[in-house]
């Protein structure tokens, strides 16, 4: 039996929608940490009682933690930091911190200001890596299934359902609709969905970039 193509596209409107939802969420992580970093004391003391503020009332949180120019932790509130990727970016965002292991890690980063960082002795960059679990809350929905945010290299970082960090998506069709999401380089990309057969009937697919604009725009996720 033949979809229609206004269900089609209500599947995938709902698709856009849940990446908007993930967007946000990561935006005002992104902001939360900025403000944090701008708001750094002038001595560790200050500086510390600043992150234990922020991890208490940001409950996204799991760790946060300054990193000098080599990379190294110099002050930590919260859990231990999974981070296995040690690089100590310019400017602020959203990246990961790891590339394997049984969670996957996405945390914000922004710059201490240059005064701050050298009065305190502690470390040039702010980071606050984002509890998994707080983004899989944010992805089911009514009428959506199952749904994935994958990396640029399609590996599942967080889902609605059960998941291994890192893991494929579980269909080649579905690996293949993420990839054409993605526009020219320079460019956001696009939403697209498709209609899979399985055994047990039509599926409706549907795939979309997970920013067009903002701290996660440059990252290729979907």
């Amino acid at each position: 039996t033949a979809v229609p193509a206004g269900v089609l596209a209500d599947h995938q409107a709902r698709t856009e929608i849940a990446t908007n939802r993930i967007r946000q969420s990561l935006d005002h992580s992104y902001t939360d940490l900025r403000d944090a970093a701008a708001s750094l004391g002038r001595s560790r003391a200050a500086q510390t009682e600043v992150l234990r503020r922020s991890l208490a009332e940001h409950k996204q949180y799991r760790s946060l933690y300054v990193l000098d120019r080599s990379g190294k932790i110099t002050l930590r509130v919260g859990e231990t930091p999974l981070r296995t990727l040690v690089h100590v970016p310019s400017g602020g965002g959203i990246t990961n911190v790891n590339t394997s292991g049984r969670i996957p890690v996405i945390a914000a980063y922004a710059q201490v200001p240059s005064g701050k960082a050298k009065a305190a002795g502690t470390g040039v960059v702010l980071f606050g890596e984002i509890d998994v679990k707080a983004l899989n809350s944010l992805l089911p929905r009514p009428k959506l299934g199952s749904v994935w945010v994958t990396d640029r290299h399609d590996k599942v970082l967080a889902a609605s359902v059960g998941y291994q960090a890192f893991q494929s998506l579980p269909a080649p069709e579905l690996t293949r609709l993420a990839r054409a999401t993605q526009g020219a380089p320079g460019t956001p990309g696009t939403a697209t969905s498709a209609v899979r057969l399985t055994s047990s009937g039509p599926s409706l697919d549907a795939a979309a970039p997970l920013a067009q604009s903002g701290p996660t725009a440059r990252l290729g996720w979907h």
